[in-house]
């Protein structure tokens, strides 16, 4: 999936929003009995709290969610021994001259409150 920050996997995508709904860890892969649907995450947060999500609204959650948490990774340093993730990041384009961009960046994800605490 591709962001203002940078593209994202759509399994990183599932991975978030099964974490956030506190399903079994591999649902999103179908281990087991379970499979990620995101009309079924959509009746949970519906029955649980009210709000009505389609799946594209679903991906937009789960992409901010991953963006913040790359952002202050960015933001904190990730050392170069984490390997794979730095290596990740940096193919990707998730690096500090592309994320530390206002109005590219944090303006479209909503989190502008922010800037002043990464820039």
């Amino acid at each position: 999936m591709e962001g203002p920050a940078g593209p994202v996997d759509l399994a990183q995508i599932k991975q978030t929003l099964v974490q956030c709904l506190g399903l079994p860890s591999g649902a999103e892969k179908g281990k087991g009995d379970r499979e990620f649907h995101f009309q079924t995450a959509a009746d949970r947060i519906l029955l649980n709290t009210g709000l009505a999500l389609d799946e594209n609204e679903l991906k937009q959650i789960a992409y901010r969610c991953i963006a913040m948490e790359r952002i202050y990774n960015i933001r904190e340093g990730i050392p170069s021994n984490q390997g794979k993730q730095a290596d990740d990041y940096r193919e990707n384009g998730w690096t500090r001259q592309a994320v530390v961009k206002k109005t590219k960046v944090f303006d479209p994800l909503r989190i502008d409150d922010l800037w002043s605490r990464l820039k």
